[in-house]
């Protein structure tokens, strides 16, 4: 009996304190939504890149359309210049460095001619002072 007695008070302590059940979740994504989304990401970046590809064969198809109607209708010395172009464009292999030279020039050219004037301007306000 004193056996019986002592088991069922530890049963009672342990049924007062009961076992804690943690649960843990696990939230995943499945592979299909993963390979779906870099999919779709793919399909984003391909199809900009072709828009953008269309939208400069378009602007190299109207200015080719420029360039052959200034051929076409031009005076004969701006024709002349046209044929010398095209010429120096084929014979040259530098013709693209030529010219990018020559844009740096006229542009430092005109960025010393806008500090001058500033430099006029400055003088200016300081005599009107």
């Amino acid at each position: 009996m004193a056996e019986l007695s002592g088991n069922l008070a530890t049963g009672v302590a342990l049924l007062k304190q009961p076992v804690e059940n943690k649960v843990i979740h696990h939230h995943h994504v499945p592979k299909i939504v993963w390979v779906s989304a870099i999919l779709f990401v793919v399909l984003c970046l391909v199809c900009s890149g072709w828009y953008s590809t269309v939208q400069k064969l378009d602007q190299y198809q109207t200015n080719d359309l420029k360039y052959r109607y200034l051929k076409l209708k031009a005076n004969p010395a701006l024709h002349r210049i046209l044929v010398l172009t095209d010429s120096l464009c084929q014979n040259q292999l530098d013709f693209d460095k030529t010219v990018l030279q020559g844009e740096d020039s006229v542009r430092n050219l005109i960025q010393r001619l806008v500090d001058a004037k500033e430099r006029e301007v400055s003088d200016l306000k300081r005599k009107m002072k």
